[in-house]
């Protein structure tokens, strides 16, 4: 059943699919949304101090991950969803270039200290799809405060390569941060300071990703959107991008 992930990876491999980074400036910002109609976990707006870092440009492909796999010998718990995902021979070539989904925290985790990088942590990711430093005012979307369904991967019944949305980039030139996939930070969905909200799902056992995927409606969420999932949860709609 394993061996589907060991297969013709030079064949795979598309040229220009590695993962390049981007410096994202370093700051205060205001974390969480301003809106009063947002849901409760999403505030109160508070300042974060956020040290300057680097984070990938694109989501972590298909074509990525199984270099990955097939460099660490890391064995998925259970590799049903890949078989169903890329067939028994492997990605085909046709999702190389898509970010790689089906792959809950753990499986990212051990990506990314192979890749010798990080899963971002949710105040870095939210200071990358909406904060301009130089105006110091946040967007709700990484282009802009207006939904634009030209600039991401929406309303859709699967992934786009990485990077099919140039409109959507942030200023630095992060691409896909609201669209294509959500995407796994290292965060526990805690509650930000002084938000009294008595969610039962607060605490050490759920991780936030954010950013909405191709199965979004373009008026479900915005950037601020916060995710809970369990962190062995496998799903079609979640991948992830490196930190450093």
């Amino acid at each position: 059943m394993r061996a589907f992930i060991f297969l013709a990876l030079g064949a795979l491999l598309a040229p220009g699919c590695a993962t390049g980074m981007v410096k994202i400036p370093g700051g205060e910002f205001q974390m969480g949304s301003p809106d009063p109609s947002s849901p409760t976990n999403e505030m109160p707006s508070h300042p974060v101090e956020v040290s300057a870092f680097y984070l990938g440009i694109h989501e972590v492909t298909n074509g990525e991950f199984q270099e990955f796999l097939h460099d660490s010998g890391y064995e998925p718990a259970d590799p049903t969803d890949f078989v169903k995902y890329w067939g028994e021979g492997g990605c085909p070539p046709e999702l190389v270039d898509h970010p790689v989904v089906y792959v809950n925290y753990f499986d990212a985790e051990a990506y990314l200290k192979w890749a010798g990088r990080r899963l971002p942590a949710e105040a870095e990711w939210e200071k990358a799809a909406t904060w301009d430093a130089e105006t110091k005012t946040k967007r709700r979307f990484p282009w802009g405060d207006e939904p634009d369904a030209r600039g991401a991967r929406l309303e859709a019944v699967s992934t786009a390569p990485v990077g099919s949305h140039p409109r959507g980039n942030s200023p630095e030139g992060v691409s896909d941060l609201f669209g294509n996939v959500w995407e796994w930070t290292s965060s526990w969905f805690q509650p930000y300071p002084e938000n009294m909200d008595q969610n039962p799902d607060y605490g050490e056992k759920l991780r936030v990703t954010r950013g909405a995927s191709y199965h979004t409606r373009e008026i479900e969420f915005t950037c601020t959107t916060r995710n809970p999932q369990p962190p062995d949860v496998r799903s079609p709609l979640i991948g992830f991008r490196s930190a450093d």
